[in-house]
């Protein structure tokens, strides 16, 4: 939360559009019909937003380059958020945060596949459950019956987000079930747990539960670790927290390097 704020903080003092405010200003997706289910809604969303952005049908190269260039207004964090029963991530947004995704390091989101998921569930939370009026939270991954709902959406909205519900059809239909699950990871940025599942309950494909060597060497490609890699490791100072290593930084030296701060907020950032 520090993070984000000074994140705010950095952009006003370099002049940048306020992000709340120009988020706010962008078309809002259309109410979805009384009695839809969370994943009906989810998938909607999706297809709603892959026409908005003119993405087409196939894959996304990077979840991280995506938000970065389609939603300058939202931060990405990233920060250790604990290994055991972890959360994957949180959204929040308000004046003085701004909208903000904060990705954990931790447990399973050491995989690239599942940062890149976690990425587009937080997305689909800032984009379609923030009413742009009131200050908004969400903790991801929190087992709440009263969240299930909205839980629900953001993961059908994610997955269909990654890949549309009409490609898998038909990959489904053309593969072996290991096989569909293992091109859902080289080709799609799928994870084996998040595929099978999609699989199972969109296409009605049994995916057996251990995955396969081949499989796995795919989840662990060069391809996407690169692609949705936040480039903290190689950051100078390795007393520096992950969240400060990235946006934070990159500010930070911009405002220090036009004068804007003095040297000793630039150290303390």
């Amino acid at each position: 939360g520090r993070a984000a704020r000074d994140v705010v903080a950095l952009r006003g003092v370099l002049g940048e559009p306020d992000a709340a405010s120009s988020l706010t200003k962008r078309k809002r997706p259309p109410v979805a019909k009384r009695g839809t289910t969370p994943f009906e809604q989810g998938a909607a969303r999706a297809g709603w937003l892959r026409a908005q952005l003119e993405l087409g049908s196939g894959p996304i190269a990077s979840m991280r380059e995506l938000v970065a260039e389609c939603f300058p207004e939202i931060t990405v964090l990233y920060a250790h958020l604990g290994g055991v029963e972890p959360v994957a991530g949180l959204a929040f947004a308000d004046r003085t945060r701004g909208p903000a995704i904060v990705l954990n390091l931790d447990g399973k989101n050491t995989s690239a596949l599942v940062r890149r998921f976690s990425l587009a569930h937080e997305l689909g939370h800032i984009l379609f459950d923030w009413n742009r009026q009131e200050p908004f939270g969400q903790l991801s991954g929190f087992k709440d019956d009263s969240r299930l709902a909205v839980e629900q959406c953001a993961n059908a909205f994610a997955m269909r987000f990654l890949c549309p519900e009409a490609r898998l059809r038909r990959l489904a239909k053309g593969a072996p079930p290991m096989e569909a699950a293992l091109t859902l990871a080289r080709e799609w940025g799928i994870h084996f747990d998040a595929g099978r599942l999609y699989l199972r309950n969109a296409a009605h494909v049994d995916v057996p539960p251990d995955p396969s060597q081949s499989l796995l060497a795919a989840q662990v490609r060069a391809g996407w670790a690169s692609a949705e890699d936040p480039e903290l490791d190689r950051f100078p100072l390795a007393e520096t927290p992950p969240e400060r290593r990235s946006v934070v930084a990159r500010l930070a030296a911009t405002a220090y390097a036009r004068g804007r701060i003095p040297r000793d907020r630039f150290a303390r950032l």
